[in-house]
């Protein structure tokens, strides 16, 4: 009999053992499931590991969420802003000029309608924007929005990950919302779904219990033996092995194989990613709850005065994240990798004050903080080939490494259940 491993008991391993026909067991570093899609609960305040939303748009996997959340699942229009020039603009930015000061809408409108042509001749992020969207909205919100999220340049990004998750709008969408608010629905997360009760945790604990495998938790992978088949954990026991699939971030999986060539370590060594740091605030408000950041469901911060670069209201999006009279916050901080530019609580505060989040009557009710050590893979000019080349090796020793961390890429939920259905078919192919 064929033999399976599956390294991760987030969404994408939990996944890939569901659609296996044949037994695998599932090694999960912590004491359980989900990954960064799990929820806290703490004082009738529930906080997930900052925000993850369900973006469904396949038939299957909207059948498939469905079918473990049952009735636990609300289907939510997006209500979300860019605060900036202190006025909220609607997101997509893009096509909600109209919010702005009368002369920063002028300008992103003049420099969209006389974009540069660059015919292709660079990758870069920056220069995709200002090509895309116009000099202005690039320097009012692409270029310092994105350069705080990633960390790095925006010339050093390149725009590779654009495709599903930055609307583009036609000409006279632009001119049109340069011209009054715009109730447009575009982009990937124009609707989402959300567990109506325990945060995104619940999809995961649902997908757990019906994962049919075994789940072995506390157990983390720490060498990889390609040859034998074999995988010594930090438990001691060791687990043989046909088939591996890893969700483990790439560049760890690669470090934990023995023997790894020369030209796969030097490719695992160029990637690059950012850290998050996630402020979870219960608080309990003076006025209204509901009408915490306008009511919106999320909001970006691109302006540098604000350490933070998103704002979530878990209560505006299920009100029954918090208790009555209080209302609850995610608060994501992107920090570089390597460390050095530490964001501290009383900077969030301050800045959540300044932002009019919190005022002087609210009372902080309690702080939870996540820390998420590997966050956003960085799309350098490095990134393409070196997962090729990796990709290229583990695919000649039959590791299957997908998910976000796993593939290195910038995903989403949907995509990690499509990624392991097909990683699945293959192996139950014997492929």
């Amino acid at each position: 009999m064929s033999r399976t491993l599956v390294l991760g008991a987030g969404i994408t391993g939990l996944a890939t053992a569901g659609f296996l026909k044949e037994h695998c067991a599932i090694l999960e570093r912590d004491s359980e499931p989900g990954g960064l899609c799990r929820s806290v609960g703490i004082g009738g305040f529930t906080f997930d590991y900052s925000g993850h939303f369900l973006h469904l748009r396949t038939p299957f996997a909207k059948k498939f969420v469905k079918s473990l959340l049952s009735s636990n699942i609300s289907k939510i229009r997006r209500n979300s802003a860019i605060y900036t020039h202190s006025v909220y603009v609607p997101y997509p930015f893009q096509i909600n000029l109209a919010n702005l000061p009368e002369k920063v809408k002028k300008e992103c409108l003049a420099k969209f309608l006389q974009k540069p042509d660059y015919r292709g001749k660079y990758g870069d992020f920056l220069h995709w924007s200002n090509e895309t969207f116009g000099e202005g909205i690039t320097k009012h919100f692409m270029r310092p929005y994105n350069e705080k999220l990633w960390t790095v340049s925006s010339k050093t990004l390149t725009s590779e990950w654009v495709k599903h998750f930055v609307p583009v709008p036609s000409e006279s969408d632009v001119i049109k919302g340069a011209r009054k608010n715009t109730k447009e629905d575009i982009g990937y997360n124009a609707y989402f779904s959300y567990p109506k009760r325990g945060g995104i945790g619940a999809f995961a604990g649902a997908l757990a219990e019906n994962v049919g495998q075994d789940i072995v938790y506390n157990t983390a992978s720490e060498q990889i033996d390609l040859r034998r088949g074999r995988v010594s954990t930090s438990s001691g026991k060791k687990y043989f092995y046909d088939t591996l699939v890893s969700t483990i971030p790439m560049p760890e999986l690669i470090a934990q194989i023995k023997d790894v060539p020369a030209e796969v370590k030097r490719a695992a060594a160029v990637l690059r990613w950012n850290r998050v740091r996630v402020f979870n605030i219960g608080v309990r408000k003076a006025r209204a709850a509901g009408r915490t950041a306008a009511g919106f469901q999320w909001v970006y911060y691109p302006e540098k005065k604000y350490r933070f670069y998103r704002v979530g209201v878990y209560s505006n999006i299920e009100r029954n994240m918090a208790p009555e009279g209080c209302y609850s916050l995610y608060v994501e901080v992107s920090e570089n990798a390597k460390g050095g530019d530490r964001t501290e609580l009383a900077d969030v505060i301050g800045g959540l004050k300044d932002a009019g989040i919190l005022n002087s009557k609210d009372k902080i009710e309690l702080v939870n903080i996540l820390k998420i050590p590997c966050a956003y893979v960085i799309y350098d000019a490095n990134v393409s080939h070196a997962r090729k080349v990796i990709n290229g090796f583990l695919a000649r020793n039959r590791v299957f490494s997908i998910g976000r961390y796993g593939a290195w890429e910038y995903s989403f939920i949907e995509k990690n259940i499509l990624d392991a259905k097909n990683a699945a078919e293959r192996l139950n192919c014997g492929k």
